[in-house]
């Protein structure tokens, strides 16, 4: 049985967390023009972080169930990754650019 001892104090694990939630907080509620450029990168690194160490955890456990689970994950951002740029999601943003730089038509009254 693995070792409990926690590798950070009480105190350095709220602090930790309390900066995590707060940058977190100011990116999920800044207008999408004024969002910072690290955002979409962090989240996908940190994602891939959490994902190589629940495999390195299987690995070393030998825990078949954490390793289907991270199979499935990978396949499941493969797929999203996928749809964002094959589906709707990539047409919809070109759509709304194509859009913003069109010049305003006036509409007639209806007769």
């Amino acid at each position: 049985m693995p070792d409990a001892t926690p590798i950070l104090s009480a105190d350095a694990e709220k602090q930790i967390l309390a900066a995590a939630s707060s940058g977190f907080t100011q990116v999920m509620n800044a207008p999408a023009d004024q969002e910072p450029a690290w955002a979409k990168p962090a989240i996908a690194i940190l994602a891939m972080l959490l994902l190589v160490g629940v495999i390195v955890y299987s690995v070393v456990a030998k825990d078949h169930d954490a390793m289907m689970l991270c199979i499935g994950s990978v396949i499941s951002m493969a797929t999203g990754a996928g749809n964002y740029y094959l589906g709707s999601s990539s047409g919809s943003a070109r759509k709304t650019d194509l859009l913003a730089a069109s010049p305003a038509i006036a509409v007639p009254p209806a007769a």
